[in-house]
C-alpha cells in the first residue's frame, strides 16, 4: 500500500498538470476571441461602406418606383447603372448580390 507522502505527491502533480492545462486552454480561448474581434474591427469600413451603398440603392429604387417626375427618374436610373456596374463589383462579398439585382427591367 502506497505512503501518505507518495499520494500527496501524486496529488500534488496532478494538480499542478490540471492547472497548467487550464491555463493554456483559457489562453487559447482568448487568443481566438481577441482574432475574432480583430477581423471584425478589420472589416468594418467596408461594411460600413456597404451598408451606405445598400442605402442608396434602396433610396435610388423608391424614387426609380414612385417619382412622377421624369427628370428625377432619369437621374436615379443613371445613378443605379453608375452603382449597378461601378461601385457594386468590388463590394461583393462570396454569399452576397446587390439588393436591387433583378428588380429593376427597362
Amino acid at each position: 500500500m502506497p505512503n501518505i507522502e507518495t499520494t500527496v505527491k501524486v496529488v500534488s502533480l496532478a494538480i499542478a498538470v490540471s492547472t497548467f492545462a487550464w491555463g493554456v486552454y483559457q489562453f487559447s480561448v482568448g487568443q481566438k476571441a481577441q482574432a475574432e474581434t480583430r477581423r471584425i474591427e478589420a472589416s468594418k469600413p467596408f461594411l460600413e461602406h456597404q451598408l451606405a451603398m445598400y442605402k442608396e440603392a434602396s433610396r435610388l429604387a423608391s424614387t426609380i418606383a414612385t417619382t412622377a417626375d421624369e427628370k428625377k427618374k432619369v437621374e436615379a436610373l443613371d445613378r443605379y447603372w453608375s452603382l449597378y456596374w461601378g461601385s457594386w463589383p468590388w463590394l461583393k462579398t462570396p454569399v452576397s448580390r446587390p439588393p436591387w439585382s433583378g428588380s429593376v427591367r427597362l
